[in-house]
């Protein structure tokens, strides 16, 4: 890619700042909601009334892995008689959980909650801010801008902004989206100092959860797909796999794990269980990711199932709940199928728009949603992975544009192209405003 102006670099700056603009105004109404879920626990723990006391640095530490802590849950009636026996959901969120104690301490996150979702927004300011540098480096200025754009848009974005006990996603995304920008930038000036700030970003990502492991898969394909032999790409992931080890020992040794729930599914105590979970989830997130296939569908039913003209136009099979679960897993699987096309698509292009660049971000997209699959499938599990979908449907619709505009080609490929961007904008721009 050429290097860029000033004037370029300003313009681009100021098109990411209009698109976030227009994304805040979009899901304003989100800022005014209460307590959701979780938000209540929390406020529980904080005034010293949840069953259980907890430190301000283990608020996320819902039911413990001792007898006696599901004991006082039980008789308190916090856990409901039909849960499991043996159910444990502690995950280790140490930074989020100071940053909610700050929220009810300081903020007054009860009796003003706009205020804790106000700081849930600074933060998802943060996880964009770093998506527009991190994409400003890898694509061309103005496919960067578009793919922001369609990433600021995303309405995976909106739970976060309603439940701030979920602001910990946004936490874990934007310190590792931040880690990879820096490590780019490591490997190009061949900066250790820059590499040792990749891995504090990273380690204060994993602070912030488990949410983190998910967008870690980029800095894999990074490494995998860059230059040198395969001795020493491997080599790179030596000081992340430490760092992921080091996380993993430090949550095990202090007792946060998973059992009994049927929401999220601990990989090492049941890999059959999880690997059956990947097969449906994996393609759902998919659907989602590329045809904007809500995730929620597969609990709520279509939205407009209820429709008359609906229920005429497909047989009643199809919108049945079992119907719906078919349609979204089998449009899922399309949607892995024209991924994989892409990664080849991309690696058979000139690289004047970025191509390689973007083919190993959407590498890193397609593993990331392994790690995602261990909670239910929610649109708010797609914010790692879009990153590099949206910037693919960026891409998909530039070229598209370009072929839209050439004069010599023909009408019915112009015309194709046209439609090709028409639906782009429908499933990226138009579907998640509606949602949000």
């Amino acid at each position: 890619m050429e290097p860029r102006s000033r004037r370029s670099l300003c313009l681009y700056a100021v098109a990411v700042c209009l698109f976030t603009a227009i994304s805040l105004a979009v899901r304003e109404p989100a800022l005014h909601a209460g307590l959701l879920a979780d938000d209540w626990d929390q406020y529980a723990m904080e005034n010293g009334i949840y069953p259980v006391q907890l430190p301000i640095w283990d608020m996320f530490n819902w039911v413990g892995g001792t007898n006696a802590e599901r004991v006082a849950l039980f008789r308190s009636g916090r856990l409901p008689w039909w849960a499991a026996s043996n159910v444990h959901l502690g995950v280790f969120r140490p930074l989020p959980s100071v940053l909610t104690h700050f929220d009810y301490a300081t903020l007054d996150g009860l009796h003003h909650p706009w205020r804790m979702h106000v700081h849930s927004l600074l933060w998802w300011l943060l996880l964009v801010a770093g998506v527009a540098v991190l994409l400003g480096t890898l694509l061309p200025l103005p496919l960067a801008a578009i793919s922001v754009g369609l990433y600021a848009l995303d309405d995976g974005h909106v739970v976060p902004f309603a439940w701030a006990a979920n602001r910990s996603e946004l936490i874990a995304f934007a310190f590792v989206v931040w880690a990879l920008w820096v490590e780019i930038l490591a490997q190009r000036r061949g900066s250790t100092a820059l590499r040792v700030l990749s891995g504090a970003l990273v380690l204060l990502g994993l602070a912030s959860g488990e949410h983190a492991l998910a967008p870690l898969t980029y800095f894999v394909a990074l490494f995998l797909l860059g230059s040198g032999s395969l001795w020493q790409r491997a080599r790179k992931l030596v000081p992340l796999v430490v760092l992921v080890l080091v996380y993993s020992a430090v949550r095990a040794r202090l007792g946060y794990g998973i059992a009994g729930s049927g929401f999220y599914i601990d990989p090492l105590s049941e890999p059959v269980r999880y690997v059956e979970a990947c097969l449906t989830r994996v393609p759902i997130l998919l659907g989602e990711l590329v045809f904007s296939a809500s995730s929620e569908w597969w609990f709520w039913g279509y939205p407009w199932e209820h429709q008359a003209w609906f229920r005429e136009l497909l047989p009643q099979a199809a919108w049945e709940q079992s119907g719906v679960r078919v349609a979204l897993v089998s449009l899922g699987i399309v949607a892995g199928l024209l991924s994989l096309a892409a990664v080849r698509w991309l690696a058979q292009a000139d690289g004047r728009l970025g191509e390689r660049n973007l083919r190993w971000l959407l590498l890193g997209a397609l593993a990331s949603l392994i790690p995602l699959s261990g909670t239910i499938v929610l649109g708010r599990m797609t914010v790692a992975p879009a990153i590099a979908f949206n910037a693919l449907l960026a891409y998909v619709a530039w070229r598209a544009g370009q072929r839209v505009l050439e004069r010599s080609g023909a009408l019915w490929q112009r015309i194709g192209a046209g439609l090709v961007v028409l639906l782009i904008v429908e499933l990226a721009v138009i579907e998640p405003a509606m949602r949000s």
